[in-house]
Parts: structure tokens; C-alpha cells; sequence
């Protein structure tokens, strides 16, 4: 695969995406990339989307990025996306 994870540990965990927070990009402080999840993440790359329909198709997952856009509005980021 050529990836950071196995194809055993992508089949085991891809559906737990479903629901999760969708950053806009991977955040970062201070030039350093922290966890979507931390709340310097979210303070930093949140913009009110989150991961729905969660699929595998052959190697690849796929998954819809819904956005509230009435809260994308709030930072300049989600403004670009809605």
C-alpha cells in the first residue's frame, strides 16, 4: 500500500471516520501539526463539518464532508469552502 497503515488496520477502523470532526486541512500550532481532535485542533481547523456516509470501495474510502454553513461563516477558512 505504500501508506502509513496496514490494509488489516484501515479494514478494522475506516468506519469509525463516521461522525468524526473534517478540519479544514490537518491543523496546526505554532508551524506544528496536533491532533483534528485536541482542542488546539479544533480551535484551530474547525469549521463546522464532520465526515457522513462512510465508505470502502476496493482500497479506497470515501466518505461525504457535510458542512453547517451557518457556522462555516464564522471563520475565514469555512467562508472559502461554503
Amino acid at each position: 500500500m505504500g501508506g502509513l497503515y496496514t490494509q488489516e488496520q484501515i479494514d478494522a477502523h475506516y468506519k469509525g471516520l463516521e461522525g468524526t470532526l473534517a478540519p479544514l486541512g490537518h491543523p496546526q500550532v505554532n508551524g506544528q501539526f496536533v491532533s483534528a481532535f485536541s482542542p488546539e485542533g479544533i480551535n484551530a481547523g474547525h469549521i463546522g463539518a464532520w465526515n457522513r456516509n462512510v465508505k470502502k470501495s476496493g482500497n479506497r474510502i470515501y466518505l461525504e464532508k457535510w458542512v453547517d454553513v451557518a457556522r462555516a461563516g464564522e471563520s475565514e477558512g469555512g467562508r472559502r469552502t461554503t
